[in-house]
């Protein structure tokens, strides 16, 4: 409920413990971004005005699904081959952990409107960032590897692509 690093274990002091496995971004919630640093009051006061006070699980649901609606649009922006409702989830759960621009970089979309939807599998558990502060993630590796797997299990076809409840 309270702004924290992601980098750390929430309710542990804010600054600098890295005995987590994000990146030290200022997070509130269920991992919504503040921004691309740590929470700093001195520096970020007015970007982190808005959290100073926490928030409910009303609120951090709010959040999580405002940020997955975006990674859905991004999605269906992008991709532009038929796709599976666990193939889309796949997906939006990648571009959830990966900021948009590494996303925009990667070779999975133009792999993926090939139609190359097993080797997008495969690039899915290949391809980082898998590392935090030159250190690689354990936790990154299975997290593309559950992901990958998602993708191909081909389950819930919709009847027209990108369907989401």
């Amino acid at each position: 409920p309270t702004i924290y690093n992601d980098d750390e274990v929430p309710g542990t002091p804010m600054f600098h413990n890295r005995t987590g496995e994000g990146k030290g971004f200022c997070t509130i919630g269920y991992g919504t971004l503040i921004h691309r640093s740590p929470c700093d009051k001195k520096a970020y006061g007015s970007i982190e005005k808005p959290y100073e006070d926490g928030i409910d699980e009303k609120v951090a649901t709010q959040l999580l699904m405002d940020d997955i609606r975006i990674r859905e649009n991004i999605i269906r922006e992008t991709i532009k081959v038929k796709l599976t409702q666990t193939q889309f989830d796949a997906l939006v759960s990648l571009l959830y952990n990966w900021n948009e621009a590494y996303y925009y970089q990667s070779p999975k979309i133009p792999l993926l409107n090939s139609g190359q939807y097993v080797a997008t599998a495969n690039h899915m558990r290949e391809e980082g960032p898998f590392q935090s502060g030159g250190k690689d993630v354990p936790a990154l590796h299975r997290r593309r590897a559950q992901e990958a797997a998602m993708f191909l299990e081909l389950v819930d076809i919709p009847s027209i692509p990108y369907s989401c409840p």
